[in-house]
């Protein structure tokens, strides 16, 4: 659902913000590297998955939402679930494919369930996160909640921190879904991405980034305010904070849309340092430097020490990309109206590419052993493993 809302306001926001790397790409349907412009990614070979699985019929798009949420993995047992488009939950065996059982909900999926443990929890599309126990195949606990939880839960020993589509964060106990604290901000009044960071665990802190540019930090266990800044003060541009945040050593690097990327003292929220780069829709760190992806289809690698690019790469009218995770031969991502890609983290060059015919939706999920796994709008779950 994410990347659906990041295509529908991608011709806005390049229209408001002008969004650009420090220098542009030379051509709009091929990847530029170190300035050098490569083959079109939609003529290399294609990955090829391992299985892949029917998710249910899916709905017409007139009559129902018609999507699906993200994949989890279990990384002790051979175990992936997500919820289909006829509103099952299903378990598979993530090595072989084999359906093992499914559940029924109320609703289709919405943002990636998470497995913690054995208790699985999902977020569903009639704003409820539930509680399932895969031994005793039971739930637990559902709670309610006022929007949709798009971004993926954070978790700590005790707590875990979910953030919904109302421009708050919550602290539930795991063990029972009870509130032990709330934030609430004002949301945007005029502009405004609608999308959300995932909360960051760091230690007795929990960040967040919220859609009214703000960055809080937070006492992770009483939920007492420890410090706050406003990265975006301007208020005719998106001021959400919606790519997720990093910690390199002591600095947390926030992404504000509207004005560019922030380096701030993890004690105190001071700025150390700002990089104008507007339009910034996902962020992820690799060996101490940050992976950067724009709104209008492109990714860089980016020190933190020069702020010096090593390679940018433009991927022409896919969308947006969406969250990066490391498969064994480099970084894999989706675009928001493209396929699969997966980049050498070094030089940005194109290792592989998978397209499904239809788009991926959902964030991607890694096993700890390489297996990835992807869902698409035409409503299968594919595997891919490493190699």
């Amino acid at each position: 659902m994410r990347a659906l809302h990041a295509s529908l306001v991608l011709g806005l926001c390049t229209y408001f913000m002008g969004c650009s790397w420090p220098v542009g790409a030379e051509h709009p349907h091929r990847l530029v590297i170190n300035n050098a412009v490569n083959d079109n990614p939609h003529a290399r070979p294609s990955l090829r998955s391992e299985w892949r699985q029917k998710l249910g019929l899916k709905p017409s798009f007139v009559t129902s939402q018609g999507f699906i949420g993200g994949v989890a993995v279990h990384q002790q047992h051979p175990l992936v679930a997500l919820v289909g488009f006829d509103n099952d939950l299903l378990f598979y065996n993530r090595v072989s494919g084999n359906i093992l059982w499914r559940e029924k909900l109320k609703s289709s999926g919405v943002g990636s369930p998470h497995f913690d443990e054995d208790i699985l929890y999902i977020p569903t599309g009639d704003g409820l996160l539930s509680a399932y126990h895969i031994k005793e195949r039971k739930f637990l606990w559902k709670r309610q909640f006022s929007g949709l939880i798009r971004a993926p839960m954070s978790f700590a020993k005790r707590l875990m921190y979910v953030a919904d589509g109302t421009n708050s964060l919550y602290a539930l106990d795991k063990s029972n879904g009870e509130l032990v604290w709330q934030n609430r901000q004002e949301a945007p009044k005029r502009f405004s991405l609608q999308g959300e960071s995932q909360p960051l665990v760091h230690g007795p802190k929990v960040f967040m980034g919220y859609s009214d540019g703000r960055m809080i930090a937070f006492d992770a266990e009483r939920g007492e305010k420890l410090w706050e800044k406003d990265l975006a003060p301007q208020v005719n541009q998106f001021e959400d904070v919606d790519a997720d945040l990093c910690v390199i050593g002591n600095t947390l690097y926030v992404a504000s849309a509207a004005s560019g990327l922030y380096a701030l003292s993890l004690k105190d929220g001071q700025v150390k340092w700002f990089y104008p780069i507007a339009g910034i829709v996902t962020m992820s760190e690799f060996e101490g430097d940050l992976i950067i992806g724009l709104q209008h289809g492109e990714l860089g690698r980016l020190s933190v020490l020069d702020r010096s690019f090593s390679w940018r790469v433009r991927f022409g009218t896919d969308g947006a990309p969406q969250r990066i995770v490391r498969f064994p031969y480099g970084l894999a991502l989706t675009l928001s109206r493209g396929g699969l890609y997966v980049l050498d983290a070094h030089s940005g060059e194109l290792r592989d590419q998978f397209t499904s015919g239809s788009g991926l939706q959902g964030a991607l999920a890694l096993s700890e052993d390489g297996w990835l796994y992807a869902s698409s709008l035409n409503g299968y779950l594919y595997a891919f493993s490493p190699r």
